[in-house]
């Protein structure tokens, strides 16, 4: 059995949505809904994942917001023109990867024995 934080998966889940409507809204006029659509695919793995084992979820969720992050920062150094797009979606993505971390520490963690 192991530790279960709700308040945590919510903010999980609500930051991956955010993360996933805000990279959708910038990336969609710049490449178009397919393209898009495809780039932010990696995104919806741990919602499916997250059903049968939270851990893995908080894993994978972990390492697929790397990429994302790193395009972030490279567009943040850059691309002056969307300086602040890049510094929101950067910030985003280290707020969500550090719950994701902590998610994943707190999840398994065992439960303590009573």
């Amino acid at each position: 059995m192991t530790v279960r934080a709700p308040i945590l998966d919510a903010a999980a889940a609500s930051l991956s949505l955010f993360f996933l409507g805000l990279f959708l809204y910038r990336f969609v006029p710049a490449v178009g809904p397919v393209a898009a659509a495809g780039l932010a695919l990696p995104l919806l793995i741990p919602a499916i994942v997250y059903r049968t084992d939270p851990v893995r979820a908080y894993q994978w969720l972990c390492v697929l917001i790397i990429p994302y992050l790193g395009i972030a920062i490279v567009e943040l150094v850059a691309n002056p023109a969307q300086r602040l797009w890049a510094a929101v979606f950067a910030l985003t993505g280290l707020v969500q990867f550090i719950v994701a971390s902590l998610g994943t520490r707190i999840s398994a963690t065992p439960a303590p024995r009573s």
